[in-house]
């Protein structure tokens, strides 16, 4: 077998891979979401989007993303 055709084997394999992945991933972060009620739901939507535009959570945002994890589980 020539290595370009390993190569490329071996690239479909990988992509095949990284999109088992995502989709575990994806299962992950749904599970842990339905755990939450509305207000934490909320809260966390809120801190994700102060997030994505560079906004630091507060000590005390960080403080309830804690206990949500410990209490619902990792995400």
């Amino acid at each position: 077998m020539k290595n370009s055709q390993l190569e490329r084997r071996l690239s479909v394999v990988e992509d095949r891979h990284n999109a088992d992945l995502a989709r575990d991933e994806a299962a992950e972060v749904r599970r842990f979401l339905d755990k939450l009620t509305d207000e934490e739901l909320n809260r966390c939507a809120e801190i994700a989007e102060r997030s994505e535009a560079g906004i630091s959570p507060t000590v005390e945002e960080q403080s309830f993303l804690d206990d949500l994890e410990a209490k619902s589980g990792p995400t």
